[in-house]
């Protein structure tokens, strides 16, 4: 890997943590709860729409989390190779395997 490449990785890394970031709830789920209880929040097809886009939400902020998850576990299994691989030999033409 170039070392411009893994500048351009970090870069990646450090804008995809930003966003994540802004993701915090504690805002959004105070102000929530407070507008759901004010007197005449919402028609019932209004709340059938918001628990559906709350439904999206969640599932969003768990396949998020997985996709975080498995993608430090897959680059932990990587490891450090600053060893050179050994060579292979080239296949014989007309070999299958």
């Amino acid at each position: 890997m170039k070392p411009s490449d893994v500048t351009e990785l970090e870069e990646r890394i450090k804008a995809a943590g930003e966003c994540l970031a802004q993701l915090k709830t504690e805002n959004f789920t105070e102000e929530f709860l407070k507008i759901i209880h004010r007197p005449g929040w919402t028609s019932l097809a209004e709340s059938l729409f918001a628990r559906h886009m709350l439904s999206s939400v969640e599932q969003h902020a768990r396949a998020l989390n997985q996709l975080q998850q498995g993608l430090l576990e897959a680059s932990r299994a990587v490891g450090d190779h600053t060893d050179t691989r050994p060579s292979v030999p080239a296949k014989p033409v007309g070999a299958h395997f």
